[in-house]
């Protein structure tokens, strides 16, 4: 029909594709939505009625392949990230075993990373280490807060995320205790949170962003 090979066309010069690629896809379309079209006709609606409804299925199916690729993708991603968050997660505590010490700090909010501080001001190289290390854990937390609110599909509502956090990020330092590769900190618990909440902050941001120019080329 002319309304389908119209449609078609239409799509298919949306896309960044060389004309021959264009040329195929195009018969890919006409024959989908053909196909679609004559099969609802031959249940008794009429021209109009099997135009709309094989357009529609066309999109839906479309707009259902588009999200299963992001989801694939987005779970790939996901999975090569938490390898290497396990990986400097388990490191980190591991060699944070050793700082016995520092156990009457551990209950005491921003007491351990004040005698980081000082230590460092000082100039001791293990204190040094320690911070390089902390700082690393702590920046492989901000993708946290991005991939948990898409996964979970709950992205809108702060505080739902707010609660997932609180819940990973002490339930890290619970598994710490359990397994005993590490020592449990209220500080690490603290800013292992705040790790998240910027990658929450920045992952709103980028929706906003993202919306922002969406409006800009329909009003364009």
């Amino acid at each position: 029909m002319k309304e389908i090979n119209k449609y078609a066309k239409k799509s298919v010069n949306k896309l960044d594709l060389s004309l021959k690629e264009k040329r195929e896809l195009k018969i890919q379309f006409i024959d989908h939505m053909t196909e679609l079209y004559n099969n609802h006709k031959l249940e008794g609606f009429s021209d109009e009625d099997s135009l709309i409804y094989a357009i529609e299925m066309f999109n839906d199916n479309t707009q259902t392949n588009k999200k299963n690729h992001i989801k694939f993708g987005l779970i790939s991603v996901f999975t090569i990230y938490i390898i290497i968050f396990s990986l400097i997660f388990v490191s980190v505590s591991r060699s944070d075993v050793s700082n016995i010490r520092l156990n009457i700090y551990r209950l005491i909010p921003f007491q351990y990373f004040f005698y980081l501080l000082q230590a460092f001001r000082q100039d001791k190289l293990s204190t040094i280490e320690i911070l390089k290390e902390q700082i690393l854990l702590f920046l492989s937390f901000i993708p946290m807060g991005i991939f948990i609110p898409i996964i979970t599909e709950k992205y809108k509502s702060f505080i739902l995320n707010l609660k997932k956090f609180i819940y990973f990020t002490l339930g890290l330092e619970i598994m710490k205790i359990i397994l005993g590769f590490g020592i449990a900190k209220i500080d690490y618990f603290l800013i292992h949170l705040l790790g998240c909440l910027i990658g929450y902050v920045l992952f709103k941001l980028i929706i906003f962003l993202s919306k922002k120019l969406s409006n800009k080329k329909i009003l364009a």
